[in-house]
């Protein structure tokens, strides 16, 4: 990897890494040409080192995994020896984003331990914080059990200064990336890279332009009339509630909505329609969306409810009173959802601007509940089910990428206020 200069390399063999990195209690994950080959399960070119990477925040730990080896930080072309403690972010080219590792001074360079960005919950690109993914889609697990970066993450940091065993690697993955794993690719590569004139469906002239922004916005109901004679599915809106939708009427994102899919129960419905009115577009009713059944109790008092939805989050393979289990309300709702975020249908329904001969799409609102849009939003961005990330009260919305199903911001207020 590095000059001559710095120091022989002999890499250490991606199982010895393997071994070493196992027991750790830190995320880490194959970085690197040793990534794509995990991906598809079979090698094409020889490579020059092994890369593991990490967390910025788990770098001090890393002693604790190489106990005893000489590390130091490669950045600017030079070598400086790490005293083990936190490496400030940079985004320079002097950054502290490599760790060179060997047993001992004495003995050639077998690892480079990559810094990669993040929090608890997703993975960050580097070289633009925007860029963000859930974890569990940034690293994932080969057929051995071995963590990797996923390929399209990859080959966006092999895309900036592209050498020939890059260009081999893009001909290689790119055929094989899925659908959403290719668009994301092309929309994250920089305008006419030359990458993105690879694999079939896309037309060659403008692939980054082809697939914008949509966008699916999760829409729960605002405030209800409670009526314990009604079962609780026919509970319409109160007038607060439909004050409510008419404020997230004047909201700037409801322009872009061009399809509206909502549960069958008459309070999603109502907000839906007034929704539909105003955009003066038609609703879809979409099975199997609705709340968590809660059929076996039904009305319960407010105090109740409450102490009954915090076990149903806190123990979601487990029916509470009856109700349907958190895990199967999540595996409903993600089934009922599904060919929204498929990005072959995104693809399908986007339309060609005459005037400019680039696609368009429009966003998508579902209108639902409070429960499943919490199941939904917890999968969605790979957090376990836990009733801390539920909505703070009726008439929230978060939103995804259509795309790349990255939740982009947590539950919002439908009405702008406290925004």
């Amino acid at each position: 990897m590095g000059p001559e200069e710095l120091g022989p390399w002999a890499p250490l063999p991606v199982a010895n890494a393997v071994r070493l990195f196992r027991p750790a209690s830190i995320r880490w994950w194959l970085t690197g040409g040793h990534a794509l080959e995990a991906h598809l399960g079979r090698s094409w070119r020889t490579h020059d080192d092994t890369d593991i990477g990490i967390s910025r925040q788990d770098a001090p730990q890393l002693r604790s995994v190489l106990q005893g080896w000489d590390i130091h930080i490669a950045a600017g072309g030079a070598l400086t020896p790490w005293d083990g403690l936190p490496l400030e972010p940079d985004r320079s080219d002097h950054a502290a984003t490599n760790l060179w590792c060997r047993p001992s001074p004495d003995e050639a360079w077998a690892l480079d331990v990559t810094i990669g960005e993040g929090d608890n919950d997703q993975w960050i690109y580097r070289r633009d914080p925007t860029i963000r993914l859930a974890w569990n889609k940034a690293i994932l697990t080969s057929r051995a059990g071995v963590p990797y970066l996923a390929p399209e993450l990859q080959l966006l940091f092999k895309a900036k200064n592209p050498r020939p065993k890059d260009d081999l690697d893009a001909a290689t993955l790119m055929p094989e990336l899925s659908p959403e794993q290719h668009t994301w690719l092309l929309r994250h590569l920089p305008p006419n890279h030359p990458w993105g004139f690879r694999r079939g469906r896309l037309t060659p002239s403008s692939l980054y332009k082809t697939i914008p922004m949509s966008i699916l916005r999760y829409i729960t109901h605002p405030s209800v009339n409670i009526d314990p004679n009604v079962p609780v599915p026919r509970w319409g809106l109160s007038e607060k509630g439909r004050r409510q939708t008419q404020a997230m009427l004047r909201q700037p994102w409801v322009a872009s909505i061009g399809r509206i899919v909502s549960s069958g129960e008459t309070k999603a419905l109502e907000t839906a329609e007034i929704l539909a009115a105003h955009l003066g577009l038609t609703v879809e009713v979409r099975p199997g969306t609705g709340e968590n059944d809660r059929s076996a109790t039904g009305f319960v008092p407010p105090d109740e409810f409450e102490r009954l939805a915090d076990t149903f989050f806190a123990q979601p393979e487990v029916s509470i009173q009856g109700w349907e289990r958190a895990v199967d309300a999540q595996a409903r709702i993600v089934s009922g959802l599904a060919d929204l975020l498929d990005p072959a249908t995104q693809l399908d329904q986007t339309t060609d601007n005459p005037a400019t001969n680039i696609s368009t799409a429009t966003d998508i609102a579902v209108i639902g509940h409070g429960g499943v849009g919490t199941l939904w939003y917890c999968h969605l961005t790979g957090k376990a089910i836990n009733r801390k990330h539920d909505q703070p009260g009726q008439g929230h919305y978060f939103s995804a990428d259509l795309v790349t199903s990255s939740v982009l911001h947590a539950w919002q207020p439908i009405d702008g206020l406290g925004q």
